[in-house]
């Protein structure tokens, strides 16, 4: 099941729960990217229900500061995405977006896949010298923000969630193909598109395609504590 599957029905099912105050959830989004369309989902789905002034509040903060944020295990979704490759130490920052969950709540960490970068450099880039260098390289430069930042592998945070509570239950690949199609025009083509999207969800979850999509997703539950 693609992993948005998972994640918008947890959401929109439990949006009485989050009306009522019995469910939260937390969003670390370094780009930016993913909170509209939680708060996209948030206006749809929860203005029926008259949700209360103050159930959403966003902070801009450094990630070592959410256990000193969120004390308490308090949040049943976490939403960690082109965050963590931006980190210097990867357990302690896997550690502090784990912290506010609660027993059996739900993580969702995606980054670059570094098994991506030789396929994009030579496919997209046609640099095959550049292709080549990326084989064994330990970073992958981000045009977001201009700088250099951590290729991982989703084997990479396998173990610093473990050692953070947290048992992986779903592995994915997100564009496994968009990201190798040299024209981009041909993505603005509706019909083009659908294909596109159907296939995309049809390699998501499938071995051993996700290994080389562009992002890796790893999904994860908060064990009970022993």
């Amino acid at each position: 099941m693609p992993p948005i599957e998972i994640i918008k029905p947890y959401f929109k099912e439990s949006r009485f729960k989050i009306a009522i105050g019995l469910l939260s959830l937390i969003v670390v989004d370094g780009l930016q990217l993913l909170v509209p369309l939680i708060i996209k989902w948030a206006v749809d789905d929860l203005t029926a229900l008259r949700v209360p002034a103050g159930r959403m509040a966003f902070y801009q903060a450094d990630l070592a500061a959410i256990p000193d944020l969120f004390p308490e295990a308090q949040f049943d979704l976490v939403l960690c995405h082109n965050v963590l490759q931006y980190a210097g130490d990867l357990g302690a920052a896997t550690g502090a977006v784990c912290h506010p969950l609660r027993p059996g709540g739900l993580i969702s960490v995606m980054c670059v896949n570094r098994y991506s970068e030789p396929y994009r450099q030579a496919l997209m880039q046609l640099d095959l010298d550049a292709a080549y260098a990326s084989l064994d390289a330990k970073t992958v430069f981000a045009y977001t923000f201009g700088v250099p930042v951590q290729a991982y592998v989703a084997e990479d945070l396998v173990g610093p969630l473990e050692q953070a509570g947290c048992s992986v239950i779903g592995r994915y690949g997100v564009r496994c193909v968009n990201d190798y199609i040299f024209d981009n025009n041909l993505k603005y083509d509706p019909a083009f598109f659908a294909r596109l999207e159907r296939l995309e969800l049809a390699l998501t979850d499938r071995y051993p395609y996700y290994l080389l999509a562009r992002f890796f997703q790893l999904i994860a539950s908060k064990k009970a504590a022993e």
